[in-house]
């Protein structure tokens, strides 16, 4: 499947990289809310395209958002536009969506990864935030293991 043309598109807020193993990386490049909006304006436009393709319910997604060099942008704000798109899409957002988060080491991140688990309770999707100097192998490494347990 083909990605739709915005994620080509240059932009001073997300750098995005589709990887052999499978895996979608979006590397964020400033922790704004325009960077926040792009990311969920491609998320959307992708769920559409999914959706015209009949790509849709046992289909697994595995993706890194890296905020490491941009700083964690406004949490309540991402989960506030992760559910709006959830409420948009909800019968193509339940699929097995694996997201690894990684964040720049802070006492914010356990915070996150509690808050993280009670949003997906009951459903398949599972996040997971990893932050220190070995967060992008982590997060890879337990992206690959999901595959196994689909």
């Amino acid at each position: 499947m083909a990605l739709p043309d915005i994620f080509q598109q240059e932009t001073s807020f997300i750098r995005f990289c589709r990887h052999e193993n499978g895996i979608y990386e979006f590397i964020f490049l400033e922790a704004s809310r325009a960077a926040v909006d792009h990311f969920f304006a491609m998320m959307a436009v992708w769920i559409q395209q999914r959706q015209a393709e009949g790509v849709m319910l046992g289909d697994s997604v595995r993706m890194i958002l890296d905020f490491r060099s941009a700083g964690t942008p406004n949490i309540k704000y991402v989960y506030q536009s992760a559910a709006d798109l959830r409420q948009q899409y909800p019968h193509i957002m339940r699929p097995r969506t694996h997201c690894a988060t990684l964040l720049r080491g802070s006492f914010l991140v356990e915070m996150a990864q509690a808050f993280n688990d009670v949003l997906t309770s009951g459903s398949n999707d599972q996040l997971r935030i990893f932050s220190g100097e070995t967060a992008h192998d982590q997060a890879v490494a337990w992206l690959l293991h999901q595959e196994y347990k689909l």
